[in-house]
């Protein structure tokens, strides 16, 4: 297994835990959703959340 860096993400615990229902309610509908793309979805995310804080909004909308 190699070493990965862990950087903690610039969303917070309540927008996870909202992204972890999301990839709970998939999963319970047949989607093959797993960690790594969970992970993607996290990354997503924070990079955009990086970039452009004003997308903040935007993401609590999409979130909500």
């Amino acid at each position: 297994l190699e070493a990965r860096n862990h950087v903690e993400p610039a969303i917070g615990p309540g927008a996870r835990r909202r992204l972890a229902g999301f990839v709970r309610t998939l999963r319970d509908n047949g989607y093959g959703i797993g960690l790594a793309e969970t992970r993607d979805a996290l990354q997503v995310i924070d990079q955009l959340l990086q970039v452009d804080r004003a997308a903040r909004p935007v993401l609590r909308l999409i979130m909500g």
